[in-house]
């Protein structure tokens, strides 16, 4: 898909979710963040989709796709925004948007596959929604045991990418915890799991 119209569609659906006071915060949030990822997957195969697979050098590295400033701005006004103006579902200087733009912006600046992000973009925020259904069966602060099981179970099927078994079942339970521990930075802990396995593992 064209990138300047899934450039619009970003920025129209979060205007949506931002001014549409009937939707409740916490889920225009958590839309939010599954919607965009999936828009950041399609902005993904769009600019580097042809290239996967080719040895990269610095200069590659180095001459960057116009294409991808779509992703720098809409990453940049997100991040200022939580400073001066902040999202209807977000706070002043909000942590969880700040670090999912940064994390974003780096893949698509070192042309690293941001399909490897897809248990971030899915598995946290079906987390969060299960486990806000059930409450009484907090197992640590607020988040609870159904909430904790879907992102194991989420994390399982978005790791599609991973061709042994054992290490999907390694990493699902990996990013499981870091999600019910991790807090605010969540999203950053994840992270790491899918480095550690991407500098081991070709992915």
């Amino acid at each position: 898909m064209n990138c300047f119209v899934l450039f619009v569609i970003v920025v129209a659906l979060v205007t949506i979710l931002d001014q549409c006071k009937q939707i409740p915060k916490f889920y225009a949030r958590k839309f939010a963040h599954m919607l965009c990822g999936l828009l950041i997957l399609m902005f993904d195969v769009s600019i580097n989709g042809y290239r996967r697979g080719l040895p990269q050098n610095i200069r590659d590295i180095i001459q960057t796709d116009y294409r991808v400033y779509f992703i720098y701005l809409i990453a940049i006004t997100s991040i200022l925004r939580c400073f001066f103006y902040p999202f209807r579902f977000g706070v002043y200087k909000d942590k969880g948007i700040i670090v999912y733009n940064v994390i974003v912006s780096i893949f698509f600046f070192f042309k690293l596959p941001l399909y490897v992000l897809t248990p971030i973009f899915f598995a946290d925020p079906m987390a969060a929604i299960v486990g806000r259904q059930f409450p009484n069966y907090a197992i640590y602060k607020k988040k609870t045991l159904h909430g904790t099981l879907t992102c194991f179970f989420v994390s399982l099927v978005t790791l599609f990418y991973v061709g042994n078994y054992w290490h999907i079942l390694i990493l699902s339970l990996s990013l499981s915890f870091l999600e019910l521990f991790g807090g605010s930075f969540d999203n950053l802990l994840m992270c790491f799991p899918i480095f550690i396995y991407m500098t081991f593992f070709k992915v």
